[in-house]
């Protein structure tokens, strides 16, 4: 849906939010991220590891807030770019915290999060082609396409994991 920001924001509020889209899109790897690691926080706490949390929490605080006051002087763009570029590299403090008190190997977790990661690269980049390959999509068939590289990809992930999907 990222891909498709601009029109997907048209088609749901208006013209005027189609900017949005763009900012949406730039904070998409921010959001991918955080997802993904989002349980880290509780996972920490219900193991005893506070503390863990409470610095994985500060130390990212402290980086963005001093990060989010300097870009904020170039624009709204700079400040969503800037908050996907930041999550990415405190990626590997953030593992290095989590992953150390639940004794989980970081390959393990980057290998487990491989395909998922190659499925939506590949979604991006296959909406930006076709968007250039066809300048005059309309928003709704931008975003149709979208939907449909969407189940596709969710269809390849469940392809892919089907022997441990049913072992839930």
């Amino acid at each position: 849906i990222a891909a498709s920001g601009e029109s997907f924001f048209r088609l749901l509020l208006s013209d005027q939010w189609s900017v949005s889209g763009q900012i949406f899109a730039l904070l998409a790897t921010a959001m991918a991220v955080q997802t993904v690691v989002s349980v880290s926080g509780s996972v920490l706490q219900a193991i005893g590891k506070t503390g863990a949390r409470l610095l994985m929490t500060l130390e990212f605080a402290i980086i963005w807030v001093i990060a989010a006051i300097l870009l904020a002087q170039i624009n709204v763009n700079a400040v969503a770019l800037g908050c996907s570029v930041l999550t990415l590299l405190y990626l590997p403090r953030l593992l290095q915290l989590y992953l150390k008190p639940i004794d989980m190997p970081a390959m393990d977790f980057l290998r487990a999060l491989a395909v998922p990661t190659a499925v939506a690269l590949a979604i991006v980049l296959v909406h930006g082609a076709a968007v250039l390959a066809m300048p005059t999509m309309s928003d709704w068939e931008q975003v149709g396409l979208a939907v449909v590289e969407s189940v596709i990809g969710y269809g390849i992930l469940i392809w892919v994991n089907r022997k441990s999907i049913g072992q839930i």
